[in-house]
């Protein structure tokens, strides 16, 4: 779904939003989509900012979770919890729990992902969710892209205390 978009996209306008990219690991912190979406179209140049992931001026936040029916999503969170550090929050009294961030939030992902078959909404907002999710540190980010593995779309929510240029440029 949001490949076929961002594809379109690309194919209409034939500009790109700029991927973001840590320039001491060169790792890909924000485009995973647009990066996978000019790789099928075989376009070999795109637009890249290049920021310093160690700087103080970026932070990793979380997106919470806004849901529709919290009684499925608690009975969801509850069968599906294992012992581990790695906790999300649904209230004060019910999580679920895993053994790495990295399994915890594909968990989530999962559950999201069977609600809306249910026809259960969840919306990810920057904050007053009724799921909290578990706070990711940058060290978490960069352990999981070493390996070449990605977290789940809306997992972490990057703020700069700069400006990021959101404008697409051509990649014609």
């Amino acid at each position: 779904m949001v490949l076929a978009r961002v594809r379109r996209a690309v194919l209409e306008t034939k500009r790109m939003t700029p991927l973001i990219v840590d320039k001491e690991t060169r790792l890909l912190l924000d485009g995973h989509h647009r990066r996978t979406v000019a790789i099928s179209l075989g376009i070999e140049r795109v637009p890249v900012l290049m920021i310093n992931y160690g700087d103080s001026g970026v932070r990793v936040e979380k997106w919470y979770r806004k849901v529709d029916n919290k009684g499925i999503l608690h009975q969801l969170m509850r069968a599906n919890s294992s012992k581990g550090k790695y906790c999300a929050r649904l209230g004060k009294n019910v999580e679920m729990c895993g053994p790495s961030p990295y399994v915890l939030l594909w968990k989530l992902h999962w559950i999201e992902r069977f609600l809306l078959t249910l026809g259960v909404r969840v919306i990810k907002v920057g904050e007053g969710g009724d799921v909290e999710p578990p706070s990711l540190s940058k060290k978490d980010v960069i352990r999981v892209a070493r390996k070449g593995l990605v977290f789940p779309p809306k997992t972490t929510r990057h703020v700069y205390d700069f400006i990021i240029q959101h404008s697409p440029l051509s990649v014609a």
